[in-house]
């Protein structure tokens, strides 16, 4: 099964970038469930969702939050902090060039929308 709503993270430094992808996701019946612009942020979301025992199905990830960095290595950060506190969820890093913690490495910032929700769409149904 899949879901027909996905409950979704996302987590970027650019503001432009959220607002896009939430509103695409939301006109497709998605729903946008915590968002930071900052690394602490995203922790602290992650954090308090987990406590309180929030279902996600997906998490967009930046992998790059620091002007200069190009290592994924604070994406990768977020990747396991959710992978920790949030079992089952699937990461999707939303970053320029691939990243091997992505759940779905091929998807980088140049893929469509369309393909992103497409790929939503056919997760493996996590909450019942």
């Amino acid at each position: 099964m899949t879901p027909d709503k996905a409950r979704f993270l996302i987590f970027d430094d650019k503001e432009v970038e959220i607002g896009s992808i939430t509103r695409f996701l939301d006109s497709r019946g998605h729903e946008e469930i915590g968002r930071a612009l900052t690394v602490e942020d995203a922790l602290t979301v992650i954090k308090t969702l987990a406590e309180k025992g929030e279902s996600v199905d997906v998490a967009f990830v930046d992998g790059n939050f620091t002007e200069g960095m190009r290592d994924g290595s604070e994406g990768l950060q977020i990747a396991t902090e959710v992978r920790t506190l949030l079992p089952g969820v699937q990461v999707i890093a939303l970053s320029s060039d691939r990243q091997s913690w992505s759940d779905i490495p091929e998807i980088t910032k140049q893929t469509s929308i369309v393909e992103v929700e497409k790929r939503i769409r056919n997760l493996p149904k996590i909450r019942e």
